[in-house]
């Protein structure tokens, strides 16, 4: 059998108030509120691997398809993976990994996209060309 006892609203609000009141000054005090958590990155994920330029690469190269609007492209590639690119209307900076025959650009602002890759001798020009996707890219800058 249960008793129920009446009590008044204010009689319970009252010892509640009591409760906190010696748990605040006897030394005693809540735990503080949890940090709230850091806003979620709005940067790409930068890959489990190095960036990484074949020494073959590295340098500034001029190229691309002939029949662009925007003209060709000047690509420069360092030898700590970093890459910038532009054209007559265009530019992007970045990062790349390179696996096998595939670069993988890593670009703020883009998804990663890949290009394939060659760096191979062009003997009636005597010097080495960069092919990326197919099109070829000269040593130096669309500038010069």
């Amino acid at each position: 059998m249960r008793l129920s006892v009446p009590v008044s609203a204010s009689r319970f609000f009252g010892a509640l108030m009591l409760g906190l009141t010696l748990a605040a000054t006897s030394g005693c005090s809540s735990p503080e509120p949890p940090e709230p958590p850091d806003p979620p990155e709005t940067r790409q994920a930068e890959p489990l691997t190095e960036w990484s330029v074949p020494d073959s690469v590295v340098g500034v190269w001029c190229g691309g398809a002939n029949d662009t609007p925007d003209g060709h492209w000047t690509y420069a590639f360092t030898s700590g993976g970093e890459v910038g690119a532009r054209n007559a209307t265009n530019s992007f900076y970045g990062h790349v990994v390179t696996q096998g025959d595939v670069m993988t650009f890593y670009v703020e602002g883009s998804d990663p996209f890949q290009s394939s890759w060659a760096v191979g001798y062009e003997e009636a020009l005597g010097v080495n060309l960069l092919y990326l996707d197919e099109y070829s890219y000269y040593p130096g800058s669309c500038d010069s």
